[in-house]
């Protein structure tokens, strides 16, 4: 006779939701696997538990091909479970890091190279490049501003691997080599937009981080609009969908109400739809609304 042991930690309120989740299901021996069918296919656990009807029962785990800990669940376990693979997406990344108002310069680095968002095809028994690995880069680059170089090299080698580091370390040198963009948008300094599109990424990453910063809001966002007419469309609609998304209505209205912004929307406003219809900026796309129509 099977014996079951249960949790404190199991749902029993009847009027309770939420959701169940089975984490890392496919690195779980066949023998525990078979512990699960009778909870995830009839929720419940012999006579003594009964999942309230308010919970949702979701697994989740690497596949075989993803060179993680992971097998192939059991043919009688699988049949249990709707299968949706889910995909990571660079833009995704970007929104979220910019509402942990994390370090731009990881985000502009990804976009220009977006191949070192997710690499699985070199040694994987040390650090190598991954969404959580660029999420502690990033960390690492907040809280050690004043580390030695050569130490900030080795913590980034050892998150991402030597290859992806010393990529996303040249950019960066590169991207050091930018004008003071603080001083240009409080107006103390000019701005030369240079011709590489790596430097282009930084860059509007960079004025999209610092306009929020900016002392004169207005001034600064009216600096930054003007800053499209010579960054071209593509650009153009990056840096206006970083500038607002996450932001509050009041600093929505601070952009939209811009003398600057009727123009920018007519020279730029086909590559900014082009921007929202890809998904990453549904919520902003709302946001404008007939702005952008």
């Amino acid at each position: 006779a099977v014996e079951w042991l249960l949790s404190s930690e199991w749902p029993r309120d009847p009027d309770s939701r939420g959701i169940i989740l089975f984490d890392e299901l496919t690195a779980a021996d066949r023998t525990l696997q078979v512990a699960a069918y009778e909870l995830i296919l009839e929720r419940r656990l012999g006579t003594l538990y009964t999942v309230p009807p308010g919970w949702y029962i979701v697994a989740a785990g690497n596949r075989a091909g993803d060179r993680a800990v992971a097998g192939t669940l059991s043919s009688a376990l699988a049949n249990r479970f709707c299968h949706l693979d889910v995909a990571v997406n660079v833009e995704d990344w970007v929104a979220w890091a910019a509402e942990q108002d994390l370090p731009p310069i990881v985000s502009a680095f990804l976009r220009f190279q977006p191949e070192s968002f997710l690499d699985l095809s070199g040694p994987l028994d040390r650090g190598w490049p991954s969404p959580r690995s660029w999420e502690r880069v990033a960390v690492t680059l907040m809280h050690g501003a004043e580390l030695p170089e050569h130490l900030m090299r080795r913590l980034v080698e050892g998150l991402v691997g030597v290859g992806a580091a010393a990529q996303f370390l040249a950019f960066r040198e590169l991207a050091d080599s930018l004008p003071d963009v603080d001083a240009w948008l409080r107006g103390d300094e000019s701005l030369t937009v240079p011709e590489r599109p790596d430097l282009r990424f930084a860059l509007v990453g960079a004025v999209a981080h610092r306009v929020w910063r900016a002392p004169q809001r207005r001034a600064a966002i009216q600096r930054a609009l003007e800053l499209s007419d010579v960054l071209g469309s593509d650009f153009a609609a990056l840096l206006l969908t970083d500038l607002l998304r996450g932001r509050s209505a009041d600093d929505l209205r601070l952009v939209l109400q811009s003398s600057a912004f009727p123009g920018w929307l007519k020279q730029h406003g086909p590559a900014l739809r082009g921007r929202l219809t890809r998904g990453a900026d549904a919520v902003l796309a709302s946001v404008l609304g007939g702005a952008s129509a």
